[in-house]
């Protein structure tokens, strides 16, 4: 994950779950497990979908000047579009290159291109795409056909440091692009192509009495829909809860918390079925690195103040897109995996199991006191482990490893440690896992 600035060294590195919005104004809905749609991709970072429903990956590569776009058709197949994109490290020995793509109104692929020295990074290549069938020769660097130094202008405006990170289109044309290193928001106005700095995020509050008293926010995701500008954000170092937020921001540059006591997001998108706003955790963090595995989420942020969660249990997220239909798609940058989250179910106490082999409901009730039912069915017999997480990704309870027979099945969790032991308040990750899948729900434990 490559929108940490250099200025941050480790500082932008990712900690902790998400924890104030799980308080009793939020919910748990059922959830059907991600499934894998594409997968062999080098560190995907970025989606963008198109209006035939095929899916293009960013992928920043592996130092090596491989950063690529790919097209992942219906079928899972991910057929290179361009390649021999700049890929990197940088001075922390970071992998950096192409970071996120977006489609204009031309049909052009619009792929950000993050900080480096090369003549094409810390920019906004457009790509024609016009005529291109998946499966055919890839296209070079030499078909990109205009290149917008976000990097330059960055400079030229006193900041030290840049790298484009991703990018929102109003409907006027106007791009706004993020600036993971700047901290900031570039306006490009359609009529003149002329730069202006939109905003500037500003340190935020250290909560947790270590380190410097103030902490970067570092913007990454951006929303621009229906007028209404929303930034996603993560902290750094030391990596309190809650300290990061996602900020609305007006067009004239002010700024506000459109939603705090959040962490580690990456990046936001709108439902199309409800027009609320989804954001997506990347992990934990733990000290030493690296990060919890498992520990990313998609939560949606509901426009009465509520949180619902999507879904639980991902391993490192890094970019997620919705399907006209709802669907979420979600890349994995170490798995170099695509995942597909069908459109959630909203009723709790029935769920369809499609080809998939598991499903789960989401435990209840969330929070819960002395006790919380965890129902899941699977298709066919099979060996099923339940296992429960503390915030860290340490198993403290595990509840069954068995042979079951097909069909729908339920175990409560009564609260206690493997040592019977009552735990403490908190966040906890329940796991189920056959030999075919894996699925994994949040649960409070409440005072």
């Amino acid at each position: 994950m490559q929108y940490q600035s250099r200025r941050l060294g480790q500082a932008a590195r990712l900690f902790s779950l998400l924890i104030a919005s799980l308080a009793a104004n939020s919910s748990v809905n059922a959830q059907t497990a991600p499934v894998i749609y594409s997968q062999g991709l080098t560190a995907p970072i970025g989606i963008a979908v198109d209006d035939n429903g095929r899916l293009w990956v960013a992928q920043q590569g592996n130092g090596n000047d491989n950063s690529q776009v790919s097209v992942v058709t219906p079928d899972g197949q991910a057929h290179p579009f361009i390649q021999g994109l700049p890929s990197a490290r940088n001075a922390d020995n970071e992998v950096v290159g192409t970071n996120h793509v977006y489609f204009d109104d031309d049909g052009n692929l619009m792929i950000v291109q993050g900080e480096g020295s090369d003549s094409l990074s810390a920019a906004v290549l457009l790509v024609d795409t016009t005529g291109f069938v998946p499966g055919a020769p890839a296209l070079d660097v030499t078909s990109v056909h205009t290149v917008v130094k976000v990097g330059e202008y960055a400079n030229s405006q006193g900041y030290s440091h840049t790298n484009p990170y991703t990018l929102g289109v109003d409907a006027t044309g106007d791009w706004y692009i993020v600036d993971a290193a700047a901290n900031a928001v570039f306006r490009r106005t359609a009529a003149t192509g002329s730069f202006s700095v939109l905003t500037t995020f500003p340190p935020v509050s250290n909560n947790t009495g270590i380190g410097p008293s103030m902490v970067h926010a570092v913007p990454t995701g951006i929303s621009v829909d229906n007028g209404q500008l929303l930034v996603g954000s993560l902290t750094g170092f030391p990596f309190g809860n809650g300290a990061a937020s996602v900020y609305e921001v007006d067009s004239g540059g002010s700024h506000s918390v459109f939603r705090g006591g959040l962490t580690t997001i990456v990046d936001v998108d709108v439902d199309p079925t409800d027009g609320e706003l989804v954001v997506l955790q990347h992990a934990a963090f733990r000290a030493p690195p690296p990060f919890t595995p498992f520990t990313g989420a998609v939560f949606k942020l509901r426009s009465d103040g509520g949180t619902d969660t999507l879904a639980t249990g991902l391993h490192r997220p890094s970019a997620m897109r919705f399907a006209p239909n709802g669907d979420l798609y979600i890349s994995t940058v170490t798995n170099g995996q695509v995942l597909k989250l069908e459109a959630t179910p909203t009723d709790v106490e029935s769920f369809a199991l499609p080809e998939r082999s598991l499903a789960t409901r989401a435990p209840y009730p969330n929070p819960f006191r002395t006790g919380a039912r965890i129902v899941y069915r699977i298709n066919t017999a099979s060996t099923v482990a339940i296992s429960v997480s503390d915030a860290l990704g340490r198993e403290i309870r595990h509840l069954r490893d068995a042979q079951e027979v097909a069909g729908e099945h339920e175990i409560v969790w009564d609260g206690m440690n493997d040592a019977g032991i009552p735990v403490a308040p908190g966040v906890y990750f329940v796991r189920i896992s056959t030999p075919t899948a894996t699925v994994a729900s949040t649960v409070v434990k409440s005072e």
